[in-house]
């Protein structure tokens, strides 16, 4: 599949499914049973896909998330170690039971019907944090500290258990180690409009991308961070000399002008049908 692959970079638009449907037939190249799997943005996005190509006809092309994708390329590796799924029912109650034993700054609020529920929403942000950022989160302060220890807690009591980061990251290991069932039957994977993606995630498209493009897919996503960290360096710099009001005012300000740009000079958006 390396030789195959390939990346399109393109603003989104009415012709965006367009491209998706050239570069399926491309695909095929007049084998109309060629397998190929397109990983959209959410499923309700897919059936839309499948109904807009099948006015045409298509074979063989079938839509998964990206969370299926990560299940049919690691569940088998994950099962064989014994490891199951780890289910909303059973996440609620392994933190409603760590939330119990908080202590320190959360020690009054532990039993709070609330706090389990909150507890959930940053443990699966957590989810994506390094040791070492656990480690430099800890020294933010007590609550922080409270919080990561809870985290860790948590980890362990659930380590028997995978989450959908497990299931990438498995997927992701099993290809390089050429031990990944189902990928030939997958055929060409496409990944369209896929947004927010994991750490494993990532790592799991480098890997379907082929040595020739991985370097290149890694490029895009630091690209994203970087630009991220100047802006909000720059933005930094402008509160300390102006105040946040007027720089928070000034950024609104140049981003409503761009959107008008962008709606005068774009036909695109002008003319969506």
């Amino acid at each position: 599949m390396a030789e195959q692959s390939h990346q399109y970079i393109e603003p989104v638009g009415p012709e965006t499914f367009e491209r998706l449907k050239s570069l399926i037939d491309s695909i095929k190249a007049g084998d109309p049973l060629a397998p190929v799997t397109v990983v959209g943005p959410s499923v309700y996005a897919n059936i839309s896909m499948r109904h807009r190509l099948a006015l045409s006809g298509f074979a063989n092309t079938r839509f998964l998330v990206f969370a299926r994708l990560s299940e049919l390329l690691g569940a088998p590796a994950l099962a064989s170690k014994h490891r199951r799924p780890l289910t909303r029912i059973l996440e609620s109650a392994a933190v409603k039971a760590v939330s119990a034993e908080a202590r320190g700054a959360l020690e009054t609020v532990g039993s709070h019907p609330s706090t389990p529920a909150s507890l959930i929403n940053t443990f699966r942000q957590l989810r994506h944090a390094t040791a070492a950022a656990l480690d430099r989160l800890e020294q933010r302060g007590e609550l922080r500290r409270e919080i990561v220890r809870l985290y860790r807690i948590f980890r362990e009591r659930t380590s028997s258990f995978y989450d959908r980061e497990d299931l990438a990251e498995a997927a992701a290991e099993s290809i390089e180690s050429g031990q990944t069932t189902g990928l030939d039957d997958l055929g060409f994977i496409v990944f369209y409009m896929p947004g927010e993606v994991t750490p494993a995630g990532r790592k799991l498209i480098q890997v379907l991308a082929g040595d020739e493009h991985r370097g290149r897919v890694m490029s895009f996503y630091m690209l994203e961070f970087n630009v991220m960290a100047l802006l909000m360096a720059v933005m930094g710099v402008a509160a300390g000399v102006f105040g946040p009001q007027w720089t928070v005012g000034a950024v609104g300000a140049a981003l409503a002008a761009l959107a008008v740009a962008l709606y005068l000079w774009s036909p695109t958006l002008r003319h969506p049908d």
